[in-house]
């Protein structure tokens, strides 16, 4: 910054701090906790309808101003807190002073220590930082907050505190680098909401890269959404915020197994869907996916033991999404028919796509009206605009979000889609989407027409991670009355679904494997080994890829077999002396490997 853009921001500083209004100084005093030397000490100010924040930089010279808006003088769609300059700024630490008193601290320790006073004049340069000094009561930690107004009222009460300044999803490694000059914990205090746990996964990465000795705050399950620092002042005071830090872990990489306490899995329809955990249930349309959704959703609603086999558990509230069918029409008169205790079947008012508000939305619903199940049926209409459901990066996190709802509530979550049109897919590839989502979720239900009793549907359970795969149930639809019809016996059908998705899995393996160029035959057949590919299925994926063999010699004079895809050149990125076209009906032996008796002569 020139000197005369300096001077002008330092003119604009003064004359804000002048134009503050004994009303905005009360606000700022009851309501967001900061002290009268705190307000005067950062050069609080009021630039129109909002409360100007001055901000340094790492040299001590003021750099931007922040502009908080007051919740009474918010509209619609007014940012919180903007830049001075425009838009949200940039990313600095906040307040630098914090720096400047740690040192103040240190120089007089060390001045105690030795009886000696040679340098307190040095550090009593400014009287408003020598007020903010005296105003700390702990300095044996720093709390890093999120935003501006959370760090000044932590430091009017006692607290060392810093902040970033753009918001809790925005940190730099910049930042962790200067925190390394903090020699005491650093207690990262996040607001309660989901972009606070995200940010603490942020800043807690980040600093322990750099070595920081960082910990985390982890709110309570009862604690309200979006609660934060200020928030806790105002209910309890220092001795509350004091009590929320003492339960603070320290922030590592791993942990050892012995701190983990194992539990068992618990089942809200045993052996296909658990509590805690997110299922997926998926079928074509007018296969009854949405009537087998609310015959399980009734059941919860009732309690007892609805299911085969099943221990009793007791009725529960279900949280219904449904954005395709009326309630008042569909949804009501078909639980209805299924003896819901329809008392306990929410549905919110107003549907809302699951971006960052919306899950925050379903958050707290889930929080208020503790559901044992939610339901969203079926997918699409619930992803944001911007998101696609083909895409890995927008559904891993999509996902994820939906499992720590589910395993920091206790509740099952359900989710349906429909399936693709396409005969080759089968299995747990046949759902629309990214094969993410199939990883994403604990158990899969795919629900089906019999081949031979078109009345029948069938629901087989292609995946679960949480244990064995349950033999497929049936049920059958008669005048829109629900019948269900317990376990059928494996079929013919079912092991060939599962056998074609395996056979799907090794196809993928295989296309993303070589896309790059060719590999030799046994790397290929090690990496497929450690997907869980055997060597049967990785054949006959080869053949149905009808993937190119060309036999070469290596660097060695050694044999070797190189595989490619059909449209790829057979140039392959090695040592390689030359090559020559195999004949395709010999098999592939494999000739050089780093243990070669365990594959000598195998035939792929």
């Amino acid at each position: 910054m020139s000197n005369s853009n300096f001077l002008e921001l330092e003119r604009k500083i003064i004359d804000f701090k002048k134009n503050i209004k004994p009303e905005t100084v009360n606000f700022l005093i009851n309501d967001r906790m900061l002290s009268a030397e705190i307000i005067d000490a950062f050069n609080i100010g009021e630039n129109g309808s909002r409360i100007s924040i001055p901000v340094r930089d790492s040299d001590g010279l003021y750099a931007d101003v922040r502009e908080y808006l007051p919740p009474n003088k918010r509209r619609k769609k007014a940012q919180k807190i903007l830049s001075l300059k425009g838009g949200n700024g940039t990313p600095k630490l906040y307040p630098q002073e914090i720096f400047t008193l740690l040192e103040m601290k240190q120089k007089r320790q060390y001045d105690e220590n030795c009886n000696t006073t040679e340098n307190l004049e040095k550090v009593d340069i400014v009287d408003p930082l020598e007020k903010i000094y005296l105003s700390i009561k702990d300095w044996t930690l720093v709390l890093l907050v999120e935003g501006e107004m959370d760090a000044l009222a932590a430091i009017s009460q006692g607290f060392l505190a810093i902040t970033n300044t753009c918001g809790a999803n925005v940190w730099k490694d910049d930042f962790s680098e200067q925190l390394t000059a903090i020699e005491i914990p650093i207690i990262i205090t996040l607001d309660a909401d989901i972009a606070g746990i995200e940010g603490t996964t942020i800043r807690g990465e980040s600093l322990l890269s750099y070595d920081v000795d960082a910990r985390f705050v982890e709110w309570s399950t009862e604690t309200p959404v979006a609660y934060d620092v200020t928030d806790e002042l105002k209910k309890n005071g220092p001795s509350g915020l004091m009590r929320i830090i003492g339960t603070s872990k320290k922030y590592r990489e791993v942990i050892s197994l012995d701190e983990v306490m194992p539990t068992s899995i618990d089942w809200l329809f045993e052996k296909y869907i658990a509590k805690s955990k997110t299922t997926l249930i998926e079928g074509h349309p007018g296969t009854g996916k949405t009537f087998l959704i609310l015959w399980i959703a009734a059941a919860v609603t009732r309690g007892g033991k609805h299911f085969q086999n099943q221990s009793l558990f007791e009725a529960a509230n279900v949280l219904l999404m449904s954005a395709e069918d009326g309630l008042e029409d569909t949804i009501r008169p078909r639980i209805e028919k299924m003896d819901a205790d329809l008392s306990k079947v929410l549905v919110p008012k107003d549907l809302f796509t699951l971006d960052d508000d919306g899950f925050e939305k379903l958050k707290n619903l889930i929080k208020k009206y503790q559901p044992g199940l939610v339901i969203i049926d079926p997918l699409m209409p619930f992803l944001e605009g911007k998101k696609d459901s083909n895409k890995a990066s927008d559904m891993r996190p999509f996902f994820k979000k939906l499992s720590q709802f589910a395993n920091e509530f206790g509740c099952a979550i359900i989710v349906t889609r429909h399936l693709s049109k396409s005969n080759e897919q089968k299995g747990i590839t046949k759902g629309l989407g990214s094969i993410d989502i199939s990883a994403a979720v604990r158990s899969i239900l795919q629900v089906c027409e019999d081949d031979k009793d078109k009345g029948l549907k069938k629901v087989l359970h292609v995946k679960s991670n949480i244990g064995m795969k349950a033999k497929p149930f049936g049920y059958r639809l008669d005048e829109g009355i629900f019948h269900f019809m317990g376990e059928l016996e494996d079929t013919v059908e079912d092991t060939e679904e599962e056998l074609a998705s395996e056979l799907e899995r090794a196809c993928e393996f295989l296309e993303d494997a070589l896309k790059d160029g060719p590999m030799h035959a046994l790397e290929v057949l090690k990496e497929a080994k450690n997907a869980g590919i055997s060597k049967q299925t990785l054949t006959r994926a080869k053949k149905k890829v009808r993937i190119r063999s060309k036999r070469a010699t290596d660097s060695g004079s050694t044999m070797v077999w190189n595989w490619s895809l059909p449209n790829h050149s057979p140039t392959i990125k090695s040592d390689v002396k030359g090559s020559q076209d195999s004949q395709e009906s010999q098999p592939i032996r494999t000739i050089h490997f780093n243990d070669p008796e365990s594959y000598k002569d195998e035939e792929l």
